[in-house]
């Protein structure tokens, strides 16, 4: 019957391969949201596996990035720091740039409960790649404007700053709101991030669905400013298994990040979130 069917043209049978179906996808992703590049992987299910495919694509995306920079800057995040342990433990070599520097793009998470903050991933890639390490000796978070203006006095946050303005290369996980642990928002957002519908995350800041970044006269952080982000030559924002879709897009929306690397059922639902 269905040969019959087909030979008389009411069915038409399609063998679509896997390579085709994801270069439709990134080739749609680019085009929609005007980005560089999008590195779709494509793992098995379950959160655990799915985030170690994660980790393992973006250390081989970074290494093809590497070599054309020399100011590296790195946020908070478990499964960065996957992707350069992955690296580490490789027979092979690497060296970046002569004089290349690494350095977090925000305080220290130590305090908020993140098990691996920007500052041991500094010293990860520093010695995985023989680069100059520079460190922010600050929380992430201060309480007062005068905490905060006490410290962008300093020497070091003078360096870092320097730093932020030349950066070419920034590797920023992508993350849910509301966050697990919560970073403070009551104190640094009261209710804004509630009136304004946040729906996402990077570093400490916060943006809603069409990417504008809710911002606070309360918020006392210490991380790159976005006008330096901006002028960023590659940003490669990297996304867990349990980013929502509504994240994963608002972060798109900032136009921030050149480069996304992310599951593939996260990356299809966000092109669908896209078109509605």
């Amino acid at each position: 019957l269905l040969n019959e069917a087909r030979n008389y043209g009411i069915v038409t049978i399609q063998i679509h391969s896997p390579e085709e179906d994801s270069s439709l996808l990134k080739n749609q992703l680019k085009n929609s949201f005007k980005i560089e590049d999008v590195f779709i992987v494509k793992a098995p299910l379950g959160q655990t596996v799915t985030d170690e495919k994660i980790a393992e694509d973006f250390s081989t995306i970074l290494l093809k990035l590497l070599p054309s920079c020399k100011n590296i800057g790195f946020s908070w995040g478990k499964i960065i720091h996957d992707g350069l342990e992955i690296l580490s433990e490789k027979e092979n070599h690497y060296e970046a740039m002569p004089n290349t520097s690494v350095f977090p793009l925000a305080g220290s998470m130590i305090t908020t409960g993140y098990s691996v903050d920007a500052q041991k991933i500094v010293q990860t890639f520093a010695m995985c790649f023989a680069s100059v390490p520079n460190f922010l000796y600050a929380p992430a978070f201060l309480e007062s404007p005068m905490e905060l203006e006490l410290y962008q006095k300093t020497e070091n946050f003078r360096n870092i700053s320097g730093l932020w303005e030349n950066i070419d290369l920034a590797v920023i996980k992508i993350d849910n709101y509301p966050t697990s642990p919560d970073l403070g928002t009551a104190a640094r957002y009261q209710v804004l991030l509630k009136e304004k519908h946040a729906c996402g995350s990077f570093l400490a800041y916060y943006y809603n669905l069409h990417g504008e970044i809710i911002r606070s006269d309360s918020d006392y952080s210490i991380q790159i400013p976005v006008e330096a982000l901006a002028a960023c030559k590659t940003i490669i924002g990297v996304c867990s298994s349990n980013v929502m879709p509504k994240s994963l897009l608002g972060a798109m929306n900032t136009g921030l990040f050149t480069h996304i690397v992310a599951p593939q059922n996260l990356l299809e639902d966000v092109l669908a979130l896209k078109r509605i």
